[in-house]
């Protein structure tokens, strides 16, 4: 199994440039029975997702294709694992007092739905992939009850597997979908060795950060900042497009893939680092 390499990124080369200093280290452990508010970030996906309860567009998606001999129940095991270590992979969102709070199903089954596509030719395996991909992709989840996410592993042939997880926004992010990937990897290759030994990690689960931050208080100046610059009639983003802006958005988008030089992107993630801002916001404003 091989895991994407996010080392060279510019979002990882940012990350180290010395101008994102992690605040981890005063986060301490939730008191034991506190009801856990959402983070600021998930409390937006939350409002989102109230405002449009049908929309899958925050669901995350991943694959791994995985070519070779295939221990399952070792690849189950591994997932389990990871699950069972990033707790808020387990949490759903219910009202407590009319206000949403984190809550953590420990003993929620990590289940993989097993499909097999075997003996079908390849445009026929091909087209069922996609199809099950899709479909899954689109799984429309319940915050308040869970689980919010969904696994399956596919099987083409006898040596390529793919395996699919689709998980809420609310629970995790890009960078840490590339992250989920990379332990079940190292887990699998742990396990198929024989060492059951689980890895030691930081004992600060994501539930410990969203209570530390909701009680920090607020930063007065960044407050306010953020009403004087968003009192008052907003104007709408409306960037120039080849179509006009739709009363109901559909949320069906495409991708486009634009691959930059070594010395273009140096020169970007420069320009980031002198801003303070991440490559992703720099692009946003361009």
């Amino acid at each position: 199994m091989n895991s994407e390499n996010k080392q060279g990124s510019l979002l990882n080369r940012w990350k180290k440039s010395g101008k994102n200093k992690s605040s981890l280290a005063l986060v301490s452990k939730a008191p034991a029975g506190a009801a856990i508010p959402l983070s600021s970030g998930q409390q937006r996906l939350w409002f989102l997702q109230q405002l449009f309860p049908t929309s899958t567009f925050y669901n995350a998606s991943a694959s791994l294709e995985l070519e070779g001999p295939l221990k399952i129940d070792t690849l189950k095991e591994s997932i389990v694992q990871v699950f069972n270590e990033n707790e808020i992979l387990k949490s759903s969102y219910p009202l407590v007092d009319g206000l949403p709070i984190i809550r953590i199903n420990k003993n929620l089954e990590v289940e993989v739905n097993e499909v097999d596509f075997t003996g079908l030719s390849d445009s026929e395996s091909q087209k069922k992939v996609q199809d099950h991909i899709a479909m899954q992709a689109a799984t429309q989840f319940d915050l308040s009850s869970g689980p919010l996410f969904q696994i399956s592993l596919v099987r083409q042939n006898s040596s390529k597997h793919i395996l699919f997880l689709t998980v809420h926004h609310i629970t995790i992010d890009l960078w840490s979908i590339g992250l989920l990937k990379e332990q079940i990897a190292t887990y699998y290759k742990q396990f198929s060795r024989g060492d059951i030994r689980k890895t030691e990690r930081n004992d600060i689960q994501y539930t410990d950060y969203a209570y530390w931050q909701r009680n920090r208080g607020l930063d007065e100046i960044q407050l306010k900042f953020w009403k004087e610059n968003l009192s008052g009639d907003l104007p709408i983003l409306d960037l120039q497009t080849d179509r006009k802006r739709p009363v109901q958005p559909s949320y069906k988008g495409k991708n486009l893939r634009q691959e930059f030089s070594k010395e273009f992107s140096g020169v970007l993630l420069g320009i980031a680092r002198s801003l303070e801002v991440t490559p992703f916001i720099l692009f946003l404003s361009a």
